[in-house]
């Protein structure tokens, strides 16, 4: 690859090269910028011919970034950044004036219980904030890097782009939701009764065909298991629990999330169940923003809150 000389690059070129990243969409692109879809289109195959790559493959959904693509496009943040700080550079984040968007994208094992116990506490600090609490996806990671997601929440560690910064807040306590009185409940979670028992499992939106943690755990000690459903939704997964006597692998921090009928159960000794913890994630580029650095704190005393309520419910 030749190298490229920036000083015959169109500031322009880099902003629709941005946009494209952030909406993936040459549609939405052109709306942003108020320009037309045929300006967005020429405009991409100059991007193509400057950096002598494709940058972005259409796929069903849209446009995908390709890897050397999401590098400029990490490094773009930070140009755009400083030159924001350039021309404004007094520039603070106050909560209490803010009035943009927060998107925050979670696990969807956390989602409820974190957005339920997170968004009274923002909304009391930032009242003029709009807020999009959203399920982690196969495009978070994308979001993440181009910012349009200022924060994920997710288990770590997560195979992700080591552009993204993983802050670890604390340890996932794992245990098995049942029914009460059900198998789990009586006779515990162990080899013998995870192989005679279904298992229903939670997947991240768009990853119903990946192999779940769990699944890759027993694999690993030989452990047979049946698993019965899989969905993306937890509150799908606990009416399953609900119905029949099954399990459900999930964090001790949705314990509230429990209807009358089930419980949370601990492993036996015998299961060595794999350590991890919950993590917040963001892009490097992202995290030294004051925004982005307050969010971050806020997200981390909710956690930490609602951890040592459950270690004090145990």
């Amino acid at each position: 690859m030749n190298p490229i000389d920036w000083t015959r690059i169109d500031l322009n070129l880099l902003k629709v090269l941005k946009t494209l990243g952030e909406e993936q969409n040459t549609s939405r692109a052109a709306e942003r910028l108020f320009v037309s879809q045929s300006a967005i289109s020429k405009s991409l195959k100059k991007l193509r011919l400057v950096f002598e790559d494709e940058l972005f493959a259409r796929e069903r959904h849209g446009l995908t970034p390709t890897p050397y693509c999401l590098d400029i496009l990490g490094q773009l943040n930070e140009v755009f950044q400083s030159l924001d700080t350039l021309l404004s550079p007094s520039q603070q984040f106050t909560p209490e004036t803010f009035t943009k968007e927060f998107k925050i994208a979670v696990n969807p094992m956390l989602l409820t219980v974190l957005s339920r116990t997170l968004y009274p506490r923002l909304r009391a600090l930032a009242p003029h904030a709009k807020f999009q609490f959203i399920g982690w996806s196969w495009d978070t990671e994308s979001k993440l890097l181009n910012g349009l997601v200022d924060i994920g929440i997710n288990f770590f560690p997560l195979d992700i782009s080591t552009h993204i910064r993983a802050t670890p807040i604390c340890y996932a306590d794992y245990k098995i939701c049942a029914q009460k009185l059900g198998t789990f409940d009586r006779l515990g979670v162990n080899h013998s009764t995870v192989a005679s028992t279904p298992l229903v499992l939670l997947v991240m939106p768009n990853y119903a065909n990946a192999i779940s943690i769990a699944e890759q755990y027993m694999a690993k000690e030989d452990m047979p298991v049946k698993v019965l459903a899989r969905s993306d939704d937890l509150h799908s997964c606990l009416a399953m629990v609900e119905f029949e006597d099954c399990g459900l692998p999930v964090c001790s921090l949705i314990r509230n999330e429990l209807g009358d009928t089930l419980t949370l159960v601990d492993f036996s000794a015998e299961i060595n169940v794999p350590s991890f913890k919950i993590a917040s994630y963001s892009s490097y580029i992202n995290a030294r923003k004051p925004i982005t650095q307050w969010l971050m704190n806020e997200i981390n005393e909710v956690i930490l809150e609602l951890d040592h309520k459950t270690k004090q419910f145990n």
